[in-house]
């Protein structure tokens, strides 16, 4: 997961990598960007953060996005019976056009996050097939309401 299956442009690349090396950390991919469901440029790009200091990191994504801090939303789930908790934003360019889907969590959760976003990565052929035609409806013809 810290590689993806599908080609990320290179000047949306090189602004990840150097978000990256900001913040000195691993990132993991998850979501279309790691299935063929990924339409380059329409399809958002799925990330995932693991640090020992989750307020620290969100400040540190803040500063390099120059994100409101207001715009950073704290999310609970439940996997396997045990309480998840992370943060999440959704970063916008407009030049490359891209969004970023950025999930911060404490690296104490990792195990379970990475076992549950790799699940949906093998999915079978006929869904995949369901998903490109659905995104391509919606992506290119506009047929499908957001």
């Amino acid at each position: 997961m810290e590689y993806t299956k599908n080609k990320i442009p290179d000047e949306i690349q090189n602004i990840i990598d150097k978000y990256k090396n900001y913040i000195d950390t691993k990132i993991y991919y998850y979501g279309s960007i790691q299935r063929t469901d990924y339409f380059v440029g329409k399809s958002d790009i799925d990330i995932l953060i693991f640090t020992d200091n989750v307020d620290s990191m969100v400040y540190k994504t803040s500063h390099y996005f120059h994100l409101n801090k207001k715009k950073f939303r704290k999310i609970v789930w439940n996997y396997k019976s045990k309480l998840i908790q992370g943060t999440k934003v959704v970063y916008y360019s407009n030049q490359p056009e891209f969004r970023l889907e950025i999930s911060i969590y404490d690296e104490k959760y990792k195990k379970y996050v990475l076992e549950d976003k790799k699940m949906p990565n093998n999915i079978s052929f006929f869904l995949s097939l369901l998903l490109i035609i659905l995104k391509f409806m919606y992506y290119n013809l506009g047929i499908i309401p957001n």
